[in-house]
């Protein structure tokens, strides 16, 4: 499982695996590579001791990683994506009947 969580002190949006937060605060391995940051998100590799803590804020929970990606964007101009993605549902067009 994973989360879409905003970074209260910086504002910054991630996509994170949930094993990484507890009580509010996101476990993150600040001095890793963007590329070996990526493999362990996907992964979902366990935290280690020497990563920093940061307080954040849970925007969305998905199943699997790229369901999460797909939703990062919305998540950066929308506080509760839950609703978003409800009312996408409504904005959907409504066929209409054919008179016969």
């Amino acid at each position: 499982m994973f989360h879409i969580v905003e970074f209260l002190e910086t504002q910054e949006v991630e996509v994170v695996p949930a094993l990484w937060v507890a009580d509010d605060n996101c476990q993150w391995p600040a001095h890793y590579k963007h590329d070996d940051l990526i493999k362990d998100i996907r992964n979902e590799e366990q935290p280690e001791d020497v990563w920093e803590a940061f307080s954040v804020r849970i925007l969305y929970t998905a199943a699997n990683y790229k369901t999460a990606r797909l939703k990062l964007p919305q998540a950066e101009t929308h506080t509760d994506l839950q609703t978003a993605e409800e009312e996408d549902k409504d904005d959907l067009p409504k066929r209409k009947r054919k008179r016969l």
